[in-house]
């Protein structure tokens, strides 16, 4: 039987990417929370057909589990669309708040961190104003491009294999578990950083 390797981020072989909200930083919203209207077939609400279900519009209804059956309710968080990013546009990165936990977790890498988000480029500078006032060697920042409204993992899961292509090694973190790690990387949730026993 096999076991799956710790690979210890001071490894000179090993890469690491990282999520940045809840991840690296909390952030610091400072205008009132995005809240656009429903875009599920049914406004109050919609049986969970699949975990993450997109609808037309760009938008996406969370689940609530505490219902039978399980509904989605907006409004939602996380619907990438234009609205959306006019709404992250809007805020003040430089006043997130840096976990230090996750700081001190990527300050002991070889190589620069590689910073992946949802954040799309009307947030690019001010979210690298913010990495760059981290002790932390920061390398690569990915962001989406403006006009690009693919559901949560899509983006991301992209990126992530073609950097497990570039490199042997990675150790990705990001609060939410990944739909499915590609070969060759370590999903870590930043609240388990310490290596098994």
């Amino acid at each position: 039987m096999t076991t799956t390797p710790w690979w210890d981020v001071k490894d000179p072989g090993v890469r690491v990417v990282s999520d940045i909200d809840f991840t690296v930083c909390t952030p610091a919203v400072q205008v009132a929370p995005f809240t656009p209207p429903c875009t599920a077939p049914d406004s109050k609400g919609c049986v969970l057909v699949a975990e993450g279900h997109s609808f037309p519009g760009g938008g996406r209804c969370v689940a609530d589990v505490t219902r039978f059956p399980k509904v989605m309710d907006c409004g939602y968080r996380d619907a990438f669309s234009k609205p959306f990013y006019d709404w992250m546009g809007s805020l003040t990165f430089e006043d997130d708040r840096p976990i230090e936990s996750t700081v001190s977790f990527l300050a002991q890498s070889p190589h620069p961190i590689t910073f992946l988000s949802n954040r799309n480029r009307q947030c690019e500078a001010g979210t690298r104003r913010f990495l760059n006032r981290l002790p932390v060697g920061v390398g690569a920042l990915y962001v989406r491009e403006v006009g690009d409204y693919r559901p949560l993992w899509a983006f991301k899961l992209e990126q992530i294999k073609r950097l497990a292509m570039q490199w042997g090694a990675i150790i990705w973190l990001d609060d939410q578990e990944p739909p499915m790690v590609p070969p060759g990387v370590q999903w870590r949730h930043p609240v388990s950083l310490i290596p098994p026993p």
